[in-house]
């Protein structure tokens, strides 16, 4: 599985941002940091499953600096995408 730090990479250099303007949320400085790392791996980890039939391949999850939404769904530039905005 990719790193948090991977997939921002990776969606940067596919040319997709987070929506609204917003920025890749880096946590590791925030007191929070243990918790969003255990749900990225959580999320990312059933995204990645092959035996659910989903057909959403690839499918990535990462965090919007952006506070003024809880999350959503979309797919852009052949990836389907879920982004979580920081709290």
């Amino acid at each position: 599985m990719k790193s948090y730090k991977e997939v921002c990479e990776e969606l940067s250099n596919a040319d997709i941002a987070p929506i609204d303007g917003g920025n890749f949320f880096q946590f590791e400085d925030s007191p929070l940091a243990r918790y969003y790392e255990l749900f990225f791996q959580w999320g990312q980890e059933f995204l990645e499953r092959t035996d659910l039939g989903l057909n959403i391949t690839p499918a990535l999850i990462f965090y919007n600096a952006d506070n003024r939404i809880n999350a959503c769904a979309y797919t852009k530039n052949g990836y389907s995408l879920i982004e979580v905005n920081q709290v």
